[in-house]
């Protein structure tokens, strides 16, 4: 839990109601990054993948159900009211509903596009976020979900490189090229500055790999283009 007190009478109840607002969608986000991180779990048990992969894949587990508590009591504590567009209040409940095995093709690509590709965006986003706000409470929920995102990104591009590991080149080629495509223009939001300030996540940074992941990604003998933004510092 947070340690740091938060005074709502500083700020326009309209404001708090919307940066609480998009806290909840955080929330609802990180509800279905535990769903993911579940199922991918139980996909790699079915692949047969070795004890340290299914205990990095059940640590993202762990991480992405207390960044889903985070984001909950973070909401709830700017602006305890019922929230906008009257989203029910159960953040922290979860539905996981059985599904077949996705398969070592449909492993790989969830590896690569909701990891070791989105989730330094993600980082640099919360990273921007972090440095943007005023608020100790909210740089604190910031800060916890930043501290794992460059652990998720690794996990994913380690897992992805055991899957295609016999793989031939032109489809590992294929498959990096089919993610690329879907990561673009992933979890963008509009830009909203004086809610920003307050602690509204920002728009994402966009999909550019920051240099930090690239040697996690050549070992899937996979490249990107050749400029890369410098390194983000954690």
């Amino acid at each position: 839990m947070a340690s740091h007190t938060f005074d709502p009478s500083r700020y326009a109840p309209e404001l708090l109601a919307r940066v609480a607002d998009g806290w909840r969608r955080m929330a609802d986000d990180e509800r279905r990054s535990v769903e993911r991180a579940a199922h991918l779990a139980a996909d790699l048990a079915a692949l047969q993948a070795s004890p340290a992969l299914l205990s990095a894949a059940a640590r993202v587990i762990a991480d992405e159900v207390r960044h889903l508590d985070v984001c909950s009591t973070v909401a709830d504590t700017i602006d305890p009211r019922p929230p906008l567009r009257g989203r029910p209040r159960d953040g922290r409940r979860l539905e996981l509903v059985p599904r077949a095995p996705a398969g070592e093709v449909g492993v790989a690509r969830t590896l690569l596009t909701d990891y070791a590709i989105a989730k330094p965006s993600v980082a640099a986003a919360l990273a921007a976020a972090r440095a943007a706000c005023r608020e100790p409470l909210i740089a604190w929920g910031y800060a916890e979900l930043l501290r794992d995102e460059a652990r998720h990104a690794t996990f994913g591009a380690t897992a992805a490189t055991w899957i295609v590991r016999r793989w031939p080149a032109h489809l590992r080629r294929n498959l990096w090229t089919e993610c690329l495509a879907a990561s673009a223009g992933i979890g963008l939001r509009p830009r909203v500055a004086e809610a920003e300030a307050l602690g509204l996540l920002p728009a994402p940074t966009g999909c550019t790999l920051p240099a930090w992941i690239l040697p996690h990604l050549q070992p899937l003998g996979l490249t990107h283009g050749p400029a890369n933004e410098p390194a983000i510092l954690h």
